[in-house]
């Protein structure tokens, strides 16, 4: 039996001096007689990402590091922390025949801050420019395929099913400055 296990770790800089953010996982493959089995996992937390906005031709020449000014009032940018771990396994049964199965799971703790009180929506009533978004979403499969000639042609069939489930609790708020308002979701 063979393992091979490989990390990946990165840390990304954002435009406001101090703040970082980063991102870690890992992988496991093992190959046998058996099959093939597969993990990942996967862990990221941002805790602060600031979003600089965009800045025209003159300012940039001025000083290229500076960010939007409605931007900076705002205090946009975005939070993001996530785990995700799946499981996948797959076997050749033959020459003609696969199996596959899988499973998986995600947890996504998210929000921002657009550089604006509230937007518009097709009513008139705002949408807020603060979101707050907790996502879990499971999921898991099996397929099984098999390859035969049939009326002189090469035919593959498969066979199998998926499940996938997805909630979200989302919220969002008016973006006063930097700070929470009146809240304009919740669903």
């Amino acid at each position: 039996m063979q393992s091979n296990l490989y990390p990946v770790a990165t840390v990304v800089k954002r435009w406001n001096p101090g703040n970082t953010a980063g991102r870690a996982g890992f992988g496991r493959w093992y190959r046998s007689w058996f099959g093939q089995p597969h993990q990942r996992h996967h862990y990221t937390d941002q805790p602060v990402a600031n979003d600089p906005g965009g800045i025209n031709e003159a300012h940039a020449e001025e000083d290229p590091t500076q960010a939007f000014s409605r931007n900076v009032s705002f205090n946009a940018g975005e939070a993001l922390k996530q785990t995700r771990i799946g499981l996948l396994y797959k076997t050749q049964l033959d020459g003609d025949r696969d199996i596959e199965a899988r499973i998986y799971h995600t947890d996504r703790d998210f929000s921002n801050r657009l550089p604006l009180a509230s937007f518009p929506d097709f009513d008139g009533v705002g949408n807020g420019g603060s979101v707050f978004l907790d996502r879990k979403a499971v999921g898991t499969g099996l397929k099984y395929v098999t390859r035969e000639n049939f009326a002189g042609k090469q035919n593959r069939m498969l066979v199998g099913f998926d499940y996938d489930r997805q909630d979200d609790d989302r919220s969002r708020f008016d973006n006063l400055f930097g700070e929470l308002g009146l809240q304009r979701l919740e669903q």
